[in-house]
């Protein structure tokens, strides 16, 4: 067991005795133990109290650790030991000093009841080494390379902030710069959701309409035998009256097959215009001005990728007609007949088509320009532009956006990326 007596600078100068290899310094496979010595804990309280800045701090930390491990009990990674002074014998009052920290130090360690052969006095003081080693004992200089960081007070980590802010406000100036509005950042990310093809969705709804209206096959009575009974008789010719005839079931059949392609016309609108909907997104983005100073005027400028495909409302949304799908009946004038009271006198016939996106229909455009000015710092403004994307057919891109602000003797550049993951291939 190897018992080392730290200094009062080790703890408050260097890094947790904790985080220190100790049997590596001492190239030894000894246990080890630190010794608190009493002079030690009361230079380190007095350091708690009366000393300023990082000194104060740390001793106040060091200060608590004690605390926790000899009088809560705490466990520590290395043991930590305390060792009072002991009475003085005469012949050493003539070589050691008792008002002197350093000479109580090492008269606290020869007096230890701990084997001398294995106390080792722990300091990077060198007069304290000195006088260690002509005492008899074991020393072991602290390696440099152990001393803690010095980290900042809390004094002075306000004074760095106040400088800073003070610089803010000494050199004023704008500094414009586009961002998105749904998050405030340089960078977006939509969901690529591939959906499964239209015509196998609307199959779908096809084949449970067409369930309504059985398509209709001509089944031959069997008159029976003539021998049967009257009721029997009666029976069959009830049936013979209420079926339909050939031509009707065929013209049946023809507007049944009118009605499915039309309602699948229609269907398939409505499956498209849905998808669309949740595949085009919006691009929106705002200027802000974090800087300290109000903007000038500003020229802004957003350039997209000619790869890109946008759409806006006024060129990419059109109207798709359909017919109106018209219910299979046995006879073509009644079908007409109620065809006509969908006509409404004050609005005429009902608007049969469906109003969506149409991926063909692309903007011409890949520049866009605003201007506006004089943005007060700290301030935001939206620009007022409708720009999609169809996030299923499009891959990840970069906006570039130029601003000229006549405040400023240079232009701002900055990019904007827009990245669309499959959502797909995330679930795998």
């Amino acid at each position: 067991m190897k018992y080392l007596f730290l200094d009062t600078n080790i703890f408050i100068h260097y890094k947790g005795y904790e985080d220190i290899p100790w049997q590596s310094l001492l190239d030894t496979s000894d246990s080890v133990k630190v010794v608190l010595a009493s002079i030690v804990l009361r230079e380190i309280n007095g350091h708690k109290d009366n000393s300023k800045g990082r000194v104060r701090n740390k001793a106040r930390k060091i200060s608590e650790k004690f605390n926790n491990i000899l009088i809560r009990k705490q466990q520590s990674r290395i043991p930590l030991i305390y060792c009072r002074e002991k009475p003085i014998e005469e012949k050493d009052k003539a070589v050691f000093d008792l008002t002197v920290n350093d000479d109580r130090f090492l008269l606290n360690v020869l007096y230890s009841p701990y084997p001398k052969e294995d106390v080792y006095v722990v300091s990077n003081d060198t007069d304290l080494l000195i006088k260690a080693s002509e005492s008899g004992l074991n020393i072991l200089p602290m390696d440099e390379t152990f001393r803690s960081a010095e980290e900042p007070t809390d004094e002075e980590k306000e004074l760095k902030k106040t400088k800073e802010e003070l610089a803010k406000w000494t050199s004023r100036c704008s500094n414009p710069k586009i961002v998105f509005c749904e998050n405030g950042s340089e960078c977006i990310e939509f969901e690529q959701v591939l959906y499964k093809p239209v015509e196998e969705l609307v199959n779908e709804k096809v084949l449970e309409e067409s369930k309504k209206y059985p398509e209709e096959k001509d089944e031959p009575i069997n008159d029976g035998n003539v021998f049967e009974s009257f009721r029997q008789q009666l029976v069959m010719y009830t049936k013979l009256m209420m079926q339909h005839t050939p031509e009707e079931k065929a013209c049946f059949n023809k507007m049944r097959n009118e009605y499915l392609e039309a309602f699948r016309k229609r269907e398939t609108l409505k499956v498209k215009k849905a998808m669309y909907e949740y595949a085009f997104k919006q691009l929106k983005v705002k200027v802000v001005n974090d800087g300290t100073a109000q903007t000038g005027d500003l020229h802004i400028v957003l350039r997209f990728p000619q790869s890109v495909k946008l759409y806006n409302s006024e060129e990419s949304i059109c109207r798709f007609k359909y017919d109106k799908p018209i219910e299979p009946q046995y006879n073509r004038l009644f079908a007409d007949m109620a065809s006509i009271g969908n006509y409404n006198i004050l609005g005429g016939y009902p608007d049969n088509s469906v109003k969506m996106w149409n991926p063909d229909k692309p903007s011409t455009k890949f520049e866009y320009v605003f201007k506006l000015s004089n943005l007060t710092h700290g301030l935001q403004c939206e620009l007022k532009k409708e720009l999609y994307i169809n996030t299923e057919h499009v891959q990840d891109f970069e906006i570039e956006w130029c601003i000229a602000d006549s405040s400023l003797l240079e232009h701002k550049h900055g990019k904007l990326r827009v990245i669309v993951s499959d959502k797909n291939k995330t679930d795998e």
